[in-house]
């Protein structure tokens, strides 16, 4: 549906054809913890806790919780589904995926003391901290503008040399705008049928890739009151995105066009580094209270992109029934610095009876930066810094026990990276999860289930009517479920 106001932050984010946008930087700084059932099952809330593998990319120091040597793996089952609105019309759209959610391996060295410094471990391993494996699908028929607009627009008043080429150059090149009239300088540009709407709109995007972290980390116990740990993080982060929008004359009102398609590719592939420490405190047995501070991560990534136009006209002498166009491969290499991260977490542990446990993250977006030696990002970062701000991620989780049998929930809430009044301003994340665990000396097993949605304004394209910019929006919900099984053995 058309809303007005949609300003910078969505203008930004259609500019990959330029370089890298905001939209790029949010989704490559967010973090959600993956690892192993047991912690997802209790909404990854572990700051305070330890002892499992998924904590320490939340919190370092529960390596040093570790008394027994441990290897973990964790294979999980993803289904992404996306149920989006546009003009009246809805359509959900899914995607499986089987993926390696975790595998550690703890060594623990005990001195056989309980004072002073009792157990020191190593550790290394992965966890999974994003997910972008999804399908949107968005279709509608479309009774106020086209596509086209933004076309016209951004040519209108340009020479051709000085049209993108990624862009409106391309939609110039295939014949779905031209210039009327030669002798008016600057050029004006306009479409057939401008003004005649109703076309159907087909948006399809397909995304793959995620972010994994490779840690080495290390820790320590002291007097089993004092836990200790650092951590340093290799992410390795890959992004492959396919976009699709066409633009159909579905009751054949349309003069020379019957449709077209305008596609974007993009990918992007690379490193980070990231260093990590933290503390837990256990003043008396039931109370554990911890803290923990993520340095930024420092990626080196490159990315490519292109575009391609594929018209088809109605039957006219003299000119082709098919146009095909594409752009020449943009590739970029640059820098992305995401935001320091500051977790406190408490945590109260009932004995062999079971726990709670909450976690308080503390996240300043408006800190991504983008840098490279050969492009300047200058007006990019601008606009992170005015409209992106401080969001707080809110983290819950608890236990039952009985005997070797433990019953799991949890809940998270990730809040909204945008300033109010712009985009995504109320965009939130929730999570509920639920699961199980069976645990030996030797072996254990556990299973979740984890429940995600979140709302998400998904924008199409936009135009200038008059005085008023507005932008097409598809109502889009993102829903994903995932079942994770983990197993380990201590020894």
């Amino acid at each position: 549906m058309k809303k007005a106001g949609i300003i910078t932050i969505i203008i930004l984010s259609t500019l990959a054809v330029r370089a890298q946008n905001d939209a790029d930087a949010l989704r490559f700084s967010q973090v959600y913890y993956g690892g192993t059932a047991r912690s997802l099952s209790m909404g990854s809330a572990f700051g305070a806790l330890g002892g499992d593998y998924s904590a320490i990319s939340i919190n370092p120091a529960g390596i040093g919780v570790f008394r027994k040597s441990e290897i973990v793996i964790t294979p999980s089952l993803n289904n992404n589904s996306a149920n989006s609105t546009y003009y009246g019309t809805s359509y959900k759209d899914t995607k499986y995926n089987f993926l390696l959610n975790n595998f550690g391996l703890v060594t623990t060295f005990n001195t056989n003391k309980e004072t002073g410094w009792v157990s020191a471990s190593l550790g290394f391993g992965y966890n999974r901290i994003n997910d972008f494996n999804r399908n949107i699908t968005v279709t509608g028929v479309n009774p106020n503008s086209s596509m086209l607009d933004e076309f016209v627009q951004n040519a209108s008043g340009k020479y051709p040399s000085e049209l993108d080429a990624f862009y409106e150059k391309l939609a110039l090149d295939a014949d779905v705008i031209y210039n009327p009239d030669t002798t008016v300088l600057p050029p004006q540009y306009t479409y057939d049928a401008m003004g005649i709407w109703g076309m159907r709109q087909d948006q399809s995007i397909v995304t793959k890739g995620g972010i994994g972290e490779y840690n080495f980390s290390f820790g320590a116990n002291y007097s089993n009151k004092l836990f200790l740990g650092m951590a340093l993080g290799i992410q390795r982060l890959t992004y492959n995105e396919m976009k699709t929008f066409t633009e159909t004359d579905i009751n054949g009102n349309i003069p020379v066009i019957n449709s077209y398609t305008f596609a974007q590719g993009f990918n992007t592939h690379g490193s980070g580094l990231s260093f990590s420490f933290g503390a837990i405190y256990k003043p008396i047995e039931l109370l554990r209270i911890g803290a923990s501070v993520h340095l930024p991560t420092f990626y080196s990534l490159s990315s490519d992109f292109s575009t391609s136009m594929d018209a088809n006209f109605k039957h006219v002498t003299g000119f082709p029934d098919n146009v095909y166009k594409e752009s020449p491969v943009g590739v970029y290499d640059y820098h992305l610095t995401t935001p320091m991260r500051a977790t406190g977490s408490v945590a109260l542990v009932l004995g062999n009876r079971g726990l709670v446990s909450m976690d308080y993250e503390y996240v300043d977006y408006s800190t991504m930066k983008f840098r490279s030696d050969k492009d300047s990002y200058l007006d990019v970062n601008q606009a992170i810094q005015k409209y992106y701000k401080s969001a707080s991620n809110l983290r819950l989780g608890g236990e039952l026990k009985f005997g070797g049998l433990a019953l799991r929930g949890g809940y998270a809430l990730y809040g909204s990276p945008y300033v109010k009044g712009y985009g995504n301003d109320n965009v939130l994340r929730s999570s509920l999860s639920a699961g199980f665990g069976i645990r030996s000396n030797s072996f254990f097993f556990d299973m979740g289930y984890v429940y995600t949605w979140q709302n998400w304004n998904n924008m199409l394209y936009q135009y200038v009517d008059g005085t008023k910019t507005y932008a097409e929006v598809a109502k889009t919900k993102l829903v994903n479920s995932q079942i994770l099984a983990t197993f380990g053995f201590r020894f």
